[in-house]
């Protein structure tokens, strides 16, 4: 059985000090692999993605 890629990296243990995380692990990395599979190459072109706004503001989809 498949899952959301999304769930996938909700599984995968966070070692950041919790205090100090304003975005969530998995976000994050998905972020990066919308950003890799648009020929994204580094943080500069994370930060620029559309993809960006609505995973880390998930009231914007409701």
């Amino acid at each position: 059985m498949s899952q959301p890629i999304k769930e996938y990296f909700q599984q995968i243990k966070d070692f950041r000090q919790a205090k100090k995380c304003r975005h969530r692990l998995s976000d994050i990395l998905l972020i990066g692999i919308c950003t890799y599979l648009s020929n994204g190459q580094d943080y500069e072109d994370m930060r620029g993605r559309p993809v960006r706004f609505y995973l880390l503001n998930p009231k914007a989809h409701n």
